[in-house]
């Protein structure tokens, strides 16, 4: 009897040393740590700073956010344009799968007021186009009035259109010149991209060309009746607007103006919001074929147009919880399936990488931070190989070997 009581506590001892030397082991390599840690880095931006506390995660709808939020959305004359399908489909997302359990919208008519409403608390999220961030955040600045917004995610592409007659005089961006009539809108950020893209042309308003602002269908009336040189609008590709606008072109003089000859490097180094993009002619509308345009030979076997984009940015103002902002950023990335189903997303669609393209850097929700940090977009373990584990899972040296990767530690 004393032998097997013996027996028992040796293998006791035995047990209890293993578990201490696993414990010692694991707080030496820093899984259990008392110590602050540093050196925080990120894969998607270099200055951010992980919160001292993080949101905590919840797995199911047992907690419910009692908070009200309210979003923002975009009433373009009562026609759906290119944010609005997208809000409305993030909307009903949020109302059936996540943990925020009362949501409500409000409507504003144009880019700029979502913004101001967004900048004053009025609403909680909102889809704001990058153009008119960059705009007002450059006068925020200018103005020292800057109040924090937090980044979410960035969310759909928006393409530039310039459009033009073939029976007019521009047939290049080169002959926007001599006080040429420019269409845009003000309602969109149109009007802002043709800024951007003329100030690094360095063409002067009032001597190389004039703004006309109208709702883009009264201008591509003026358009076809020369009264305009050029129409620039600003919509998702395939763009149902465009295709009807062409439709109704029922002499076929209407022409898309390629962007080639503006400097791609120069021109996304100074406005890091856009990047080239390319349109297939064939998608425009039914009756819009591939044809010359200048010194641009379009063909059927030839039909890709380039011009530049930029993607809305979904932002909380300064009162949205870390806890909001988790649950948004949650409920997007599980459904990237399903949002790219819309007809929007065809040629552009989401990715777990897209998603976290803040070109803006603009200050991250807490939340977001939590998630990101969970999915291994952000790291405080200083190793190149983490690339390979973004949108999976934390960076750790366990989680690295546990992929198989070749890595020197």
């Amino acid at each position: 009897m004393l032998n097997v009581i013996s027996h028992t506590i040796y293998i006791i001892d035995i047990v209890l040393l293993i578990i201490i030397l696993i414990l010692l082991i694991i707080y030496k390599t820093g899984f259990i740590s008392n110590e602050k840690r540093e050196g925080f880095i990120t894969w998607f931006r270099s200055d951010e700073a992980r919160p001292k506390v993080l949101p905590k995660t919840y797995t199911c709808r047992k907690h419910y956010i009692k908070q009200d939020v309210i979003i923002g959305t975009y009433d373009y004359k009562g026609v759906v344009i290119y944010s609005s399908k997208i809000s409305d489909k993030i909307t009903d997302l949020l109302l059936y799968q996540s943990n925020i359990s009362h949501i409500s919208s409000k409507s504003f008519k144009t880019d700029e007021l979502i913004y101001h409403n967004l900048h004053t608390g009025k609403v909680d999220l909102a889809l704001v186009s990058t153009p008119v961030i960059y705009n007002e955040l450059e006068k925020n600045i200018i103005r020292q009035n800057y109040k924090p917004m937090n980044f979410i995610a960035s969310m759909n592409a928006v393409f530039i259109y310039f459009i033009v007659s073939e029976i007019g005089n521009i047939k290049s961006i080169k002959d926007i010149n001599n006080r040429k009539r420019v269409g845009i809108d003000k309602n969109t950020s149109s009007w802002l991209c043709a800024i951007h893209i003329f100030n690094h042309l360095r063409l002067v308003e009032g001597d190389d060309y004039i703004f006309i602002n109208n709702y883009y269908v009264k201008n591509s009336k003026l358009l076809n009746n020369g009264k305009l040189d050029c129409l620039i609008h600003i919509d998702v590709f395939p763009s149902p607007h465009i295709s009807k606008l062409f439709m109704n072109d029922l002499d076929n003089t209407l022409r898309l103006l390629p962007l080639e000859e503006i400097h791609e490097s120069d021109f996304t180094n100074e406005y890091k919001i856009y990047t080239s993009g390319y349109i297939n002619l064939h998608q425009v509308s039914i009756n819009y074929t591939p044809k010359v345009l200048g010194q641009f030979k379009f063909t059927t076997f030839k039909p890709m147009l380039k011009t530049y984009m930029f993607h809305n940015y979904l932002l909380g103002s300064q009162k949205t919880e870390g806890e909001i902002g988790l649950s948004v950023v949650k409920t997007i990335f599980d459904n990237i399936a399903n949002i790219n189903k819309l007809p929007s997303m065809t040629y552009t669609p989401f990715d777990k990488y897209n998603l976290v393209n803040n070109q803006l850097f603009i200050d991250l929700n807490k939340g977001v931070v939590s998630y990101y940090y969970k999915k291994g977009y952000i790291t405080d373990y200083n190793n190149d190989n983490c690339k390979y584990l973004v949108g999976n899972k934390p960076c750790s040296k366990e989680n690295l070997a546990k992929a198989a990767l070749d890595i020197i530690v």
